[in-house]
């Protein structure tokens, strides 16, 4: 056992921690021994509206997944191209919206109250004495501090005491009742705080009067994301102190989808049911109106689907000629294996057709077999089992948990290991008649592919029809396609209840249809009556007892069951387990259908709004044309006897089992994360190229900078030898002017020598005669 399990709960109905006092009560987060799965009804669940709760599903080896071939699912009408897309790789991939009788679609597109819960504020004031309405005005205050507020009417009649109910009611955060104490009349103002106990002993509809009314059930759309329908109505029967089985409905939805659909609950105020909702995530009302009749299952036309198939890898032309197809021609109305559960070791079919052939002890084991993957509580009380076949040690680790393995295990103690069959009655109506009729349906899927392929798509002579052709297909709710599912959701537990709106313990949800119902007429067809008809009108029977078999499909049916050891009659003493059959068309042409192709590039981009989504204004996402991955945005209507995943199939031509599909979302995110890696790789390749350009650039342009300072400095030396050689240069021309200067006076001197030379040779001339004159003399 967790920690966190057995610091839970405590003595009573404490709300976790060991808070509350008194007897226990596991729904609201009371610890009853073992129980794991103990969660304060009240509080919001924070595993819907986040795709990571997927991861916590359990886990399947996918070698152990049913496939379709497995199920008889092995034909198609198109011949176009298969390509591979993902479905539900999101929950906000698949939406779901009912269609009702008069054919409309259910949308979520208000959360106000009906007319007559908004009574006009200055009318009831004029009939609320002062002092009342100031102790209103007080509890009204935002934050206001109060434990609870007194208000004597013992004086006030009924009618006055309603408008002050009413008064209060318009705020939700507080709640009123009026009660006695001392011989007087108070009415009570307290939080509506869902932390204290002492809320539980209001009953906010005792003042309520309802003759006024258009009806006495109020009507409200549901809108859930990624949580079950009947967890949604176990929390708010918890909540408004009403059993589950109260609420009337016409089908349930998917878990992993955002949906749409009406309720009914009687003599409950809208607001009461909208604050409760506030507390539960993933669920939101609205549209509340009042009417006169509950809803029973099966009361729907259809439903609308909006679907995202995922990383689409066909071209546009492709995609349109396969909608085109399912469009115009439509698709085999194959049984889903939403019908068959997951496990092909133990699909469904099988536990019925031990039902069926009254091998009870075959039936609790495979019902109670160990299956790979689960790690939960049940699975521990498998394991136990399988082990000793000790039904008293297998149920402790289940405690106050009410899904069928436990009513089977309490069965199987009750009445003792030698009566199995009285264990198996323990099992609700529904979880049993879901066995046998998915090996009805099993039956029909492989025979509905052997008509297809022997005798191709067109009517033919032995086919069987509708004697009445308006309507009577609206009759197909028989095959209980819808009803089993439901069975699926409403076996679960209803708990422990403060309030009982009606006294009658049996659900209110009364299917429109049962075994005593009568069938339609059917005709088998001639060679004159093929002109008349299309493959569109043709029906195949859900083999029992009451049906009229195809001539020439008898004999198929008879040798499928007697392979098994069973007759077409299907008929026992046990009349729990004795199916009279139905009929069903074997082709189903959905409407409203339309299509787009969107382009996105982030894995989980949300591609369809859903109503509270688009309630608060939020925009769709943008086409990006250039978005790496593709998806294609499909419309359509469907009867409510039909599965979504069979046109699907039709349109993508291709197996959509969740192996195949667990093999495309595993290849799809490992693309995204290895594209995402390689990125991650280039960026950093990008970042280390870019740190080594910038090093690189750094170093050149150091080295540029010692380049152009050695070139500085080789410009100053030469500038410094040309100076040294312009001085040398200078020097040279100065000692040639001087050498010149010096040769001039040398020249200079020489001509003077010369001229003194001269001068002298003159006079020594110029003396001779002289003095050979005077020698003469």
């Amino acid at each position: 056992m967790s920690n966190e399990v057995q610091g839970r709960g405590g003595r009573g109905r404490g709300r976790g921690r060991g808070r509350g006092r008194g007897r226990g009560h596991f729904k609201q987060g009371g610890h009853r021994g073992s129980y794991q799965n103990n969660k304060p009804y009240n509080k919001r669940s924070h595993s819907s509206h986040d795709d990571s709760n997927d991861k916590k599903r359990a886990k399947f080896e996918v070698s152990e997944r049913l496939k379709e071939v497995d199920i008889g699912v092995t034909e198609f009408v198109g011949s176009h191209e298969h390509f591979s897309g993902i479905v539900k790789e999101r929950f906000a991939d698949f939406h779901v919206h009912e269609i009702n009788l008069d054919g409309e679609i259910c949308k979520l597109t208000s959360q106000d109250f009906p007319v007559d819960a908004q009574v006009n504020d200055d009318i009831l004031k004029k009939n609320i004495p002062i002092e009342a309405l100031v102790k209103i005005e007080l509890a009204n205050r935002e934050n206001a501090d109060f434990k609870e507020i007194e208000i004597d009417v013992t004086s006030l009649d009924k009618e006055v005491r309603k408008c002050i109910h009413t008064m209060v009611k318009k705020n939700v955060s507080v709640i009123s009742q009026t009660i006695e104490k001392d011989d007087k009349k108070y009415i009570v103002i307290k939080k509506n705080d869902s932390k204290s106990s002492d809320g539980k002993r209001f009953n906010n509809n005792s003042h309520v009067n309802w003759t006024n009314r258009p009806g006495n059930y109020c009507q409200f759309l549901l809108h859930k994301v990624n949580i079950d329908t009947m967890e949604v109505l176990n929390q708010l029967g918890s909540i408004l102190r009403i059993r589950p089985n109260n609420f009337n409905y016409a089908g349930t939805k998917d878990r992993r989808a955002q949906t749409t659909q009406w309720f009914s609950l009687r003599r409950v105020e809208p607001s009461d049911i909208h604050r409760a909702c506030k507390r539960i995530r993933g669920a939101y009302v609205g549209n509340f109106k009042y009417v006169t009749e509950p809803l029973k299952l099966g009361m729907l036309s259809g439903n609308h689907f909006k679907i995202a198939l995922r990383n689409i890898t066909a071209s546009n032309d492709v995609i349109d000629t396969a909608m085109t197809n399912l469009r115009d021609n439509g698709f085999i109305n194959y049984y889903g294996l939403q019908r068959f559960g997951t496990i092909a070791e133990i699909p469904t079919y099988e536990i019925g057709k031990a039902l069926l052939l009254s091998k009870w002890n075959d039936a609790i084991d495979l019902i109670l077999k160990p299956r790979k993957g689960e790690n939960n509580d049940i699975a521990e009380a498998r394991r136990i089992w399988a082990e000793t076949k000790d039904a008293k040690a297998a149920l402790v680790p289940v405690a106050r948990n009410n899904k069928p393995e436990v009513k089977l295990l309490e069965g199987i103690l009750k009445n003792g290991p030698n009566n199995p069959q009285g264990a198996l009655d323990a099992l609700p109506r529904n979880t049993r008649t879901m066995y046998t009729h998915a090996y009805q349906s099993f039956v029909w899927n492989n025979i509905v592919s052997r008509r297809i392929r022997e005798f191709g798509l067109k009517p033919i002579v032995g086919d069987l029809v509708y004697e009445k052709i308006d309507g009577t297909d609206e009759i197909e709710t028989l095959d209980y396609s819808q009803i089993d599912e439901d069975a699926k959701q409403t076996d679960k537990s209803t708990g422990d209840d403060d309030k009982v709106n009606d006294k009658d313990d049996t659900t209110n949800n009364t299917p429109l249809d049962n075994n005593d119902t009568k069938l339609p007429a059917v005709k088998c067809l001639t060679e004159e009556d093929l002109p008349n008809y299309t493959f569109a009108d043709i029906v195949m029977p859900q083999p029992g007892w009451r049906v009229v078999y195809p001539t020439y499909a008898k004999s198929w049916f008879e040798e499928f069951l007697e392979k098994d050891g069973l007759t077409t009659n299907l008929s026992q003493k046990n009349k729990k387990y004795t199916l009279g059959g139905g009929y069903r068309k074997i082709l189903q042409v959905p409407k409203d259908v339309t299509w787009r192709v969107i382009n996105y590039n982030q894995i989980l981009d949300n591609l369809i709004l859903g109503d509270i989504e688009e309630l608060k204004g939020q925009e769709p996402l943008k086409n990006d044309p250039e978005g790496k991955y593709k998806a294609l945005i499909i419309e359509m209507s469907l009867k409510s006897s039909a599965y979504a995943t069979m046109a699907l199939r039709e349109v993508l031509a291709h197996d959509t089992s969740s192996q195949s599909q667990a093999e495309l979302s595993a290849a799809y995110h490992a693309k995204d994360a290895e594209e995402t890696k390689q990125k991650q790789a280039n960026d950093e390749k990008i970042n280390n190229d870019t740190v080594n350009n910038d090093n690189e650039t750094k170093v050149k342009d150091e080295s540029m900078i010692v380049e152009e300072k050695d070139k500085s400095c080789d410009v100053e030396n030469n500038l410094n030898k040309d100076k040294i050689n312009d001085d040398e240069t200078k020097v040279k021309d100065e000692s040639v002017i001087v050498e010149e200067k010096d040769k001039s006076c040398d020249v200079e001197n020489n001509l003077n020598k010369d001229k003194i030379k001269d001068g002298e040779e003159k006079m020594d001339e110029s003396a001779e005669p002289v003095v050979e004159s005077i020698d003469k003399q």
